[in-house]
């Protein structure tokens, strides 16, 4: 439904299916997912958390990074920066969190910050072949 243009139907799907099945966790990540979509990220980072306190085999931060992912693919360059920014504060050791960071800023066309969490996120993963790229993409925009 997202993926059709159609994240009010995405929601409105999810939201029964949270009514109906609470218990299983995919159903709140998805659901989180779409709130975050449709412009509701604090909603959406709510439910991030939540599920993260409850089901231990969730990953706060893949959900996090899964909302941010999500949120860049589909433009939403905003709300985008604020779960990213979540994201580093949240979880200043991961990479990740800077890498996805430092696209949003790109997004928005902040090419300075953009370069400033690329090379932070660089200095925690060194090895990374795509950081060195984005980084070399983003010097080229400066």
């Amino acid at each position: 439904m997202i993926a059709a243009g159609r994240p009010g139907d995405a929601e409105r799907f999810y939201q029964a299916m949270l009514d109906t099945m609470p218990e299983y966790s995919r159903i709140k990540l998805g659901y989180g997912l779409v709130c975050g979509l449709n412009g509701y990220v604090d909603k959406g980072l709510n439910l991030m958390q939540e599920l993260g306190a409850e089901d231990s085999s969730v990953v706060l931060e893949d959900a996090v990074l899964f909302l941010a992912r999500h949120l860049l693919a589909f433009s939403k360059a905003e709300d985008a920066l604020a779960v990213c920014e979540f994201g580093a504060r949240e979880f200043p050791d991961s990479y990740r969190s800077y890498m996805y960071l430092a696209e949003a800023y790109e997004l928005q066309g902040d090419v300075d910050k953009a370069l400033e969490n690329c090379r932070r996120a660089i200095e925690l993963n060194p090895g990374s072949k795509w950081l060195v790229e984005l980084q070399e993409r983003l010097e080229e925009q400066e």
